[in-house]
């Protein structure tokens, strides 16, 4: 009767280890997911930024007259998003966090391009002015 207490003794023991050593690895594995996912998301919205930016600056150094469209996405990786374009910048805000890259003109003028989002917009210079539609 020892011996079968000695062994179930022993099996739980092994199977306790085993459970703390699955438990730190899956804890460890989702830690290392979620900050992929942030990372991922926060170089989509840079991304998204830079590319804005590089066509209002594009349609503004291309002289009155010239016009370029660009496709808003409706989220970022399914996180929603708010687009600003002001102070000569480009700005994203996405969980909590913002990037944004510079412009070469402050005179852009835009409705709520939050209200945009999953449509294409368009950029056009009158004059040097950036209006976007």
């Amino acid at each position: 009767m020892v011996k079968k207490a000695q062994f179930s003794f022993d099996l739980l023991l092994v199977l306790g280890i085993m459970l703390v050593i699955f438990l730190l690895l899956f804890n460890y594995y989702s830690e290392k997911t979620q900050t992929t996912n942030f990372q991922q998301k926060q170089f989509l919205a840079s991304q998204t930024a830079s590319e804005i930016s590089e066509i209002v600056n594009s349609v503004y150094l291309a002289g009155n007259g010239a016009s370029a469209s660009y496709f808003l996405p409706n989220d970022l990786q399914g996180s929603d998003y708010s687009l600003t374009i002001s102070n000569r910048r480009a700005e994203i805000s996405l969980d909590g966090n913002s990037v944004s890259s510079a412009i070469l003109t402050s005179g852009v003028t835009s409705s709520d391009l939050n209200l945009k989002k999953g449509s294409s917009i368009i950029f056009t210079n009158a004059n040097g002015a950036i209006t976007i539609t």
